[in-house]
């Protein structure tokens, strides 16, 4: 009896786990799944990708958004080198995400899943009202890699976006490269 109930809070817990970690199963901000009708009027359409020339098991990196002026931490954690799901890209591992966010000045930080941020260096960008903008590419340069450069893929990202969401329209998307703070903070 008393194996039947620890076996009950086992199964419970993994599932429990299973379902907090939605990125095991898809990528919650995959352009793929972005509705552009959920966009709130003010609010701003943002679009960048994220990614390593390979995935990494050892050590899995995610993106948080911060407000530049509070520190607060803005919505989920986007992936950027997770091996679980499969890439966007056939060139490398990444992601095209797609967000929403209130108009404001923000920065990337880089962070592994024991939650160490695991660069100082900030990736800064800022958002209109009603605009829909693309920031560039967040780019770890080595596998596994706590380093990254910002590179500009308006071009291939655009095209990739279409591929796998028509619905979105891309007509009017400001290019707005965000910058990478040569100070550590």
């Amino acid at each position: 009896m008393y194996c039947d109930a620890v076996k009950k809070i086992v199964c419970l817990s993994i599932l429990l786990v299973l379902s907090a970690c939605t990125s095991i199963f898809k990528n919650p901000t995959s352009v793929k799944y972005f509705d552009a009708t959920s966009v709130e009027q003010g609010e701003a359409t943002v679009f960048f990708s994220a990614g390593a020339p390979s995935g990494c098991f050892s050590r899995l990196i995610s993106l948080n958004i911060r407000d530049a002026v509070t520190n607060k931490a803005e919505a989920s954690p986007y992936e950027a080198t997770s091996y679980q799901n499969k890439s966007d890209f056939e060139t490398h591992q990444g992601f095209l995400h797609a967000i929403k966010l209130k108009p404001g000045n923000y920065y990337f930080y880089p962070y592994d899943w024991s939650a160490t941020v695991i660069s100082a260096h900030k990736a800064s960008f800022s958002v209109k009202p009603n605009e829909t903008v693309y920031l560039g590419e967040l780019f770890f340069v080595a596998k596994c890699s706590s380093i990254y450069e910002i590179n500009d893929k308006f071009d291939r990202d655009m095209n990739r976006i279409k591929e796998l969401n028509p619905a979105l329209d891309t007509s009017n998307v400001v290019k707005r490269i965000m910058v990478l703070d040569k100070e550590p903070s």
